[in-house]
């Protein structure tokens, strides 16, 4: 049996995903919506130093995708 206990944490559709780099910095990916004109999904895509940094990296950009697509209506 295949010990489950320790299985890697996924993250949702279209919620980005963090990675760390070969040189040791986070890298920070998230889906900015559709490029029209190709049909291709555009990706934004940003360098920390830590994870906490990409974590709150990852948080703001998402919230400022959600803005622009009109999912988040501001005050």
């Amino acid at each position: 049996m295949k010990d489950t206990s320790k299985k890697a944490l996924r993250r949702g559709h279209n919620e980005g995903n963090i990675r760390q780099r070969t040189d040791g910095r986070w890298e920070v990916r998230l889906s900015a919506g559709i490029d029209y004109k190709t049909g291709k999904p555009r990706r934004t895509s940003t360098c920390c130093n830590t994870r906490q940094e990409a974590i709150a990296v990852l948080q703001q950009q998402a919230t400022k995708s959600a803005h622009r697509a009109g999912a988040i209506r501001c005050p």
